[in-house]
């Protein structure tokens, strides 16, 4: 037969050690970080990504779209402009979204361009 319940449990019967802040070894840990302190977190390493990938997207326009193009020979102004017209909106969106992505040389210059 089972028990009836006359509310909750007592505080702190059912905690662990780790949700009380206690390590194995018996020390004081940290407690995790909050979601707001994450999420700042997240957003500053996302805008110091973007300020790399924009000045690596200068200097190669800096060092011209030519020399890009011989390193990288879909990176030419007239093939990202054949491949915007053929596209659809959707596919488009994507692969934006996919070069912006990608962290690699050859993406920063399709960016420049």
């Amino acid at each position: 037969k089972k028990r009836k319940v006359d509310g909750p449990p007592a505080e702190g019967s059912r905690k662990s050690r780790r949700l009380q802040g206690i390590g194995a070894d018996g020390a004081m840990i940290e407690p995790p970080p909050s979601k707001e302190q994450i999420l700042k977190e997240r957003v500053e390493r996302v805008k110091e990504c973007r300020e790399v990938r924009l000045r690596a997207a200068r200097a190669v326009a800096a060092a011209g779209a030519e020399k890009a193009a011989k390193e990288n020979p879909t990176a030419t102004y007239e093939h990202c402009l054949m491949r915007c017209k053929t596209m659809s909106e959707k596919g488009l969106k994507n692969r934006v979204k996919a070069i912006e992505r990608a962290t690699g040389k050859h993406c920063v210059v399709k960016m420049a361009i």
